[in-house]
C-alpha cells in the first residue's frame, strides 16, 4: 500500500481561486451557448 500523501495549496496558490472560480463559471456559460448554438444550426467552425 502506497504511503499516505496529503497536499495544500500555498497562500499564492489560493489567491488565484476567484480567478479559476471565474473561468469555471465563463466555461460553463460558454458550453451552454455553444451547444445552444449547435441545436439551432447557427454553430460554426470558429464557434
Amino acid at each position: 500500500m502506497p504511503p499516505k500523501v496529503e497536499y495544500s495549496l500555498t497562500t499564492l496558490g489560493r489567491s488565484l481561486e476567484l480567478i479559476v472560480v471565474l473561468m469555471t463559471e465563463w466555461g460553463g456559460r460558454y458550453v451552454a451557448q455553444r451547444d445552444a448554438a449547435v441545436e439551432l444550426g447557427t454553430a460554426s467552425v470558429a464557434d
